[in-house]
C-alpha cells in the first residue's frame, strides 16, 4: 500500500506540480484502482484551472499565512512582555535593596562627628589632626573637595573616637565666642569710632555683622575656624532643600509690588487711547516715564491701597471725589460679589475690623494751589484700607468717559511711595502719639492732686531762655507732666480764677 501511495502521489507531482490536500487528490492517492485514480486527478486538474477555486485557494493561503505571523507577533509580544517584566522586578529588586541598606546605615549608630569650616586653604590633613588631637583621639579626619577641581574647600569632618572628644570641641567652641563677643561689645561700648564706621555698622546687616550673628569657633593658624555639630545625610539634604526653597521665594518675592506698576497704564497705539488728544496722551507719557525712572531707585515702590489720580475737573471736591469711588466699589460688589471673599474667610486687622467689611477710603485729597486761592491742581490721591477695593477703584474709574464725559476722563494709578518719607511719618506719628500720653498723664495727675502755683510760674519761666546755671539746675528739679502745655494752660486758668475771686472779695 505505501509503495502504490508513493507511486500516485509521484504521478500527481509529475502532472500538477505540487500535491494538494483537496478530496479528489485524496481519493486519488487512497484509490487501488488506477483508471479511478486517473478519473479523480483529472477531475482535480479541471477543478484546479477553475479562476474562483485558484482565488479561494490564494485566500485560504493568505489567512493562513497571516495566523502564523500573528501567532509569531504574539509570541514575540509575550516573550519580550516578560522580559520587561524581569527587568523591572530587578529594577524593583535593587531599588528594595537600596533602601534596606540605606535604612540599615540610618540605623547604625554614626560615630560623634564635628564640621569645622572657614579653614586655611593650605591646610593639611597632619596639622588638623595634631590641633584637634587634644581634644580627644580621632579616628578619621575627612578633607572636603571640589569635585571638578579637586582642590580643598576650607571644610572638613573630624571623627572623634569617644563623644568626649566632640563635646570639648563645641564646648571650646562656645567659649572662645563668648568671650570674643564680650570683647567685641565692650570695645564698641569704649570708642565710638569715626563716622564712616558708624555709617557702616548701621547698614550691615545682621547675617554679614559678627557680634549680632556670632558662630562658636577655634583659633586654627590665626584664623577663626567655625565649629558645629555635624547632621546626618538625610538631615543635611532636607536643610539643604528648605534653605533653597526660602531663596526661590526670596528671590520672587514681589516686595516693592512692581507687578502693579501696569495697572492703569494706556498706551498711545492701544484702543483705549482712542478719543484722548495728543497733549494729554503725551503728558500721559510723560507721567509713566518719571515713574519708571523712580522705580529704578530702591527707596520707592508701589503702594497697594494707595491711588493717584490725575486730570480731575477742577470743580471736584474732596467730597465729590469720595462718593465717586466708593460707589463704584459698592456698584461692583452688588453685582459680582466681593473681591476681599465671604465672611468666613475674611482676616481680622490689628483693630478688630474683618478684612473686606464695607469699603473704607482711608483718605482723601486734592491738591490746590495755596498762591491762586487753594484752586485745584487737577490731581490728588485715594487710599483705600483694602487692596481689592483699591484695584476695583483702578479699573472702574480709569479712563471711563461715563462719569464726567469724554473731555474730562479721570486717569487712575497706583500712587509711588518713598520709604525714607514714610519712616519720617512715622516717627512723628509716633512722637504725637507720646506728646498725647503725656498730656493725659499730666490732665490726670492735675485731677488728682491740686496745682502748685509756685512749680507752674517755675515751669513757665523755663520756657524762657535760661541766663545763668543755677536756673538749669532748678529746671532740671522740675517733672516732666509740668512742663507740658496743657498743664501750662490749667495752670493759667486757675490763677486767672483765683483773681477774679480776690478782685470780687475786694469789691465786696
Amino acid at each position: 500500500i505505501n509503495a502504490e501511495y508513493m507511486g500516485v502521489k509521484a504521478q500527481i507531482v509529475q502532472k500538477l506540480g505540487r500535491p494538494s490536500a483537496g478530496d479528489f487528490l485524496e481519493a486519488a492517492l487512497l484509490s487501488k484502482d488506477n483508471s479511478r485514480t486517473e478519473r479523480l486527478i483529472g477531475a482535480y486538474t479541471r477543478l484546479s484551472s477553475d479562476p474562483k477555486y485558484k482565488q479561494e485557494q490564494a485566500l485560504k493561503r493568505k489567512r493562513e499565512e497571516e495566523a502564523a505571523e500573528a501567532a509569531e507577533e504574539a509570541e514575540a509580544a509575550e516573550k519580550a512582555a516578560a522580559r520587561a517584566a524581569a527587568e523591572e522586578m530587578s529594577e524593583a529588586m535593587k531599588l528594595q535593596r537600596a533602601a534596606q541598606a540605606f535604612e540599615e546605615r540610618a540605623r547604625r549608630p554614626e560615630p560623634p562627628t564635628v564640621f569645622i569650616n572657614n579653614l586655611p586653604l593650605n591646610a593639611t590633613e597632619a596639622e588638623i589632626r595634631e590641633r584637634f588631637a587634644q581634644f580627644g583621639p580621632l579616628k578619621r579626619v575627612f578633607l572636603v573637595q571640589n569635585k571638578e577641581t579637586e582642590q580643598p574647600t576650607g571644610s572638613a569632618f573630624l571623627h572623634f573616637a569617644t563623644e568626649e572628644g566632640a563635646e570639648s570641641v563645641l564646648k571650646e567652641a562656645n567659649s572662645a565666642m563668648e568671650l570674643f563677643v564680650g570683647s567685641e561689645e565692650s570695645k564698641a561700648k569704649d570708642t565710638p569710632g569715626s563716622r564712616r564706621q558708624m555709617k557702616k555698622q548701621k547698614f550691615l546687616s545682621k547675617g554679614q555683622s559678627e557680634v549680632t550673628n556670632p558662630k562658636p569657633f577655634v583659633w586654627f593658624q590665626g584664623a577663626r575656624v567655625i565649629v558645629a555639630k555635624a547632621v546626618s545625610r538625610m538631615e543635611a539634604s532636607k536643610l539643604t532643600n528648605e534653605a533653597r526653597r526660602e531663596e526661590e521665594k526670596k528671590k520672587f518675592a514681589d516686595i516693592r509690588n512692581l507687578t502693579l506698576a501696569e495697572e492703569g497704564r494706556i498706551m498711545s497705539d492701544t484702543p483705549a487711547a482712542e478719543g484722548i488728544p495728543a497733549e494729554l496722551m503725551k503728558a500721559l507719557e510723560d507721567r509713566w516715564t518719571t515713574k519708571r525712572n523712580r522705580l529704578k531707585m530702591p527707596n520707592f515702590h508701589v503702594s497697594r491701597t494707595r491711588l493717584s489720580v490725575f486730570h480731575i475737573p477742577l470743580d471736584v471736591d474732596e467730597a465729590a471725589l469720595r462718593k465717586i469711588f466708593l460707589g463704584a466699589v459698592k456698584r461692583h460688589i452688588l453685582r459680582y460679589g466681593d473681591p476681599c471673599g465671604e465672611w468666613d474667610q475674611r482676616r481680622v486687622d490689628r483693630k478688630g475690623r474683618r478684612k473686606g467689611d464695607d469699603p473704607t477710603i482711608r483718605q482723601v485729597k486734592v491738591c490746590r494751589d495755596a498762591t491762586r486761592k487753594d484752586r485745584s491742581r487737577g490731581f490728588g490721591f485715594v487710599e483705600f484700607r483694602q487692596h481689592e477695593h483699591a484695584l476695583v477703584a483702578l479699573r472702574s474709574i480709569n479712563n471711563n468717559p461715563t462719569i464726567f464725559g469724554p473731555a474730562k476722563r479721570m486717569f487712575v494709578e497706583f500712587a509711588l511711595e518713598n520709604v525714607q518719607t514714610l519712616h519720617q511719618v512715622e516717627a512723628r506719628r509716633e512722637k504725637a502719639i507720646k506728646r498725647r500720653k503725656e498730656e493725659e498723664e499730666a490732665a490726670a495727675k492735675m485731677a488728682s492732686s491740686p496745682p502748685d502755683p509756685e512749680a507752674a510760674l517755675a515751669t513757665i519761666s523755663d520756657r524762657a531762655k535760661v541766663a545763668s546755671r543755677e536756673e538749669v539746675k532748678e529746671s532740671a528739679a522740675v517733672p516732666n507732666y509740668m512742663k507740658t502745655q496743657a498743664y501750662q494752660d490749667m495752670v493759667c486758668r486757675w490763677i486767672r480764677k483765683k483773681k477774679r475771686k480776690a478782685s470780687a472779695a475786694k469789691q465786696l
